[in-house]
């Protein structure tokens, strides 16, 4: 008798089965519920990534930034691109924090394990690279003699700057818009960074 009742149910239950598998409505269900998950992963694939990230690894990364960031401060590159922008000058101070930041970024035990951070950072590398470039070729020190503790500062041509000659004025004109597109860009690389950054390793 059990076995009857347990015939019975089998039969039922394949039948409803099959007519599920068979339903267009289960398919397009299916493939809501999976186009769903697929928009839901990309909206959310930051945070999905931080989740997967192993604490060891974060840590790492939280630690590549600590120690990046004490060599070049937010504040000192923010102050930096003002120099440049409002006087088209900068201090020592700057250029010596770029150089020791770039040495730094540069090495292969600095690199981070987050990809979305690790290519942030490779831009804005990138970034500063070309515009110490461009300021150690077009920024000269001035005024040539440095008066007592003063901080030696570095100015876009200084012999041009208040040239009145036309061909100097042109020439000079030119380089300063380079460098503001410079800036402009080094500062945007500089603010994609730190979203990545806050996204990826919550510091």
């Amino acid at each position: 008798m059990a076995e009857q009742f347990l015939e019975l149910w089998l039969r039922h239950f394949g039948v409803a089965t099959a007519e599920a598998w068979g339903s267009v409505v289960l398919w397009r269900t299916v493939a809501l519920v999976l186009a769903t998950l697929v928009v839901l992963a990309f909206v959310f694939r930051k945070r999905i990534r931080a989740l997967l990230l192993t604490p060891e690894r974060r840590a790492h990364d939280a630690g590549v930034f600590r120690r990046a960031d004490s060599i070049l401060t937010e504040a000192t590159l923010q102050d930096y691109f003002y120099c440049l922008n409002t006087n088209l000058m900068y201090y020592d101070r700057h250029s010596r924090a770029l150089r020791e930041y770039l040495s730094f970024a540069a090495k292969v035990s600095n690199e981070y394990l987050d990809q979305g951070v690790r290519k942030a950072a490779e831009d804005l590398r990138g970034r500063l690279d070309e515009l110490t470039d461009f300021t150690g070729q077009h920024f000269f020190v001035h005024p040539p003699v440095q008066v007592g503790d003063s901080p030696r500062t570095f100015y876009l041509y200084p012999d041009l700057r208040w040239s009145e000659k036309p061909a100097d004025r042109a020439f000079f004109e030119q380089h300063e818009h380079e460098l503001y597109d410079l800036v402009d860009r080094a500062n945007a690389t500089y603010r994609c960074f730190r979203g990545a950054v806050k996204g990826a390793v919550f510091v």
